[in-house]
């Protein structure tokens, strides 16, 4: 998942920032919450790798979801 993400955010870079955060609306936004629901649905034994990559991405969950708010 997170590597389809970056591979759009590729293909968009030479947009318009309106164009863009359009994108990111409509082909991220599903993305990303797919990703967040997996990482809320997952156990894991927490000093497992696992489980110290879904405590890394949930802290930065607030950070990783304002990629939706501009272009």
């Amino acid at each position: 998942m997170v590597n389809k993400m970056f591979h759009y955010e590729k293909q968009w870079q030479k947009l318009s920032s309106k164009e863009r955060l359009q994108h990111r609306k409509e082909t991220l936004k599903p993305l990303i919450n797919r990703f967040w629901n997996w990482c809320d649905q997952t156990e894991t034994m927490p000093k497992s790798r696992l489980g110290k990559a879904l405590t890394y991405a949930q802290n930065q969950r607030v950070t990783l979801n304002r990629v939706l708010e501009f272009g």
